[in-house]
């Protein structure tokens, strides 16, 4: 069950987002990136294109997305490579851009409108809700990556898709 939560709680974790320019190839000098991933200038990180479950074929992601316990998620990205990891929240509002207090529920850009997320991820494969790192007691911290809500999550039994990020 989602438990939307109100904007202003949100505020201390990472304010409101600014766009910082469409992706960027990685820096000079720096390794190659795989066909699967897409670097983010906003947040310096490589972002896996497709949700965990999912392959990149060269142009979308193909197969079905996984919905993961909390747990699980955290596995499934290291499993892809090792120094995958689950997005913070703080990460996932950067990507989407333009965070906001105004409304009573805590909410960014939907992905699709954002030119840096969609360009980031597979916009055919927008996920609804997506796991971030973020935790809370008994609950963690999720994004409606195409809606642009933020929510929480049970960490014991709910499950939603992830997405995964390293360090370039």
């Amino acid at each position: 069950m989602k438990h939307l939560l109100p904007a202003f709680a949100l505020l201390f974790v990472f304010g409101c987002a600014a766009e910082t320019g469409p992706p960027t190839p990685a820096p000079a000098g720096e390794e190659l990136l795989l066909p699967s991933e897409a670097y983010h200038r906003g947040t310096d990180l490589v972002w896996l294109r497709c949700p965990v479950g999912m392959t990149w074929d060269g142009a979308d992601c193909a197969g079905a997305p996984a919905d993961l316990a909390f747990d699980d998620a955290i596995t499934g990205c290291s499993d892809v490579r090792p120094e995958y990891r689950l997005p913070t929240l703080e990460e996932l509002g950067l990507l989407l851009g333009s965070c906001s207090e105004e409304t009573e529920e805590a909410r960014c850009r939907p992905c699709a409108d954002s030119a840096e997320c969609s360009a980031t991820l597979s916009a055919e494969e927008i996920s609804e809700w997506t796991w971030t790192s973020d935790q809370t007691g008994e609950f963690a911290f999720v994004v409606e990556v195409s809606r642009g809500r933020i929510a929480f999550e049970e960490l014991e039994t709910d499950t939603v898709q992830a997405r995964c990020v390293r360090p370039l």
